[in-house]
């Protein structure tokens, strides 16, 4: 790639090319359960990320479209309901997070099976309950 500025103009590219390698870029946790969403945020902010969490709403696109992040983390349960899912398929629909990358978070084996071809067509990563800091880690940055 050629660089085609002189005097302040490279100067700017290069502060912006700087500023853009280092920022950090922003997780997004979404989850019912209180003791998931302090793992999380625990987990990758020493590994130089922006976490945030938020427990599920009835408006939790709003929440994903507010905050921009880069990555969203997302329970495919609450209690018996699939309200990941269908967070996940109105992300896939809005124009602002289409392009979001996710990574599922569930213990229902099953239903993964069962949408295995839509997570995979969408670009979308499991990871499995129970998992290890290990195994999330090595999800995010493979996200990124």
């Amino acid at each position: 790639m050629e660089w085609h500025c002189a005097g302040r103009q490279a100067v700017t590219v290069i502060r912006l090319v700087n500023q853009h390698m280092t920022a950090k870029r922003t997780i997004l946790v979404v989850d019912d359960s209180a003791e998931i969403l302090a793992l999380f945020r625990d987990l990758p902010e020493p590994e130089g990320f922006r976490v945030l969490v938020s427990a599920y709403t009835l408006r939790q696109l709003d929440t994903i479209i507010a905050e921009k992040p880069d990555l969203v983390i997302l329970d495919l349960t609450v209690g018996r309901e699939f309200t990941g899912w269908q967070t996940l398929q109105m992300m896939r629909m809005h124009p602002a997070t289409a392009k979001i990358a996710v990574i599922v978070c569930t213990a229902e084996l099953q239903r993964v099976s069962a949408t295995q071809g839509y997570l995979t067509e969408h670009g979308v990563s499991v990871l499995r309950k129970p998992f290890e800091a290990p195994q999330l880690l090595a999800q995010v940055r493979i996200a990124f």
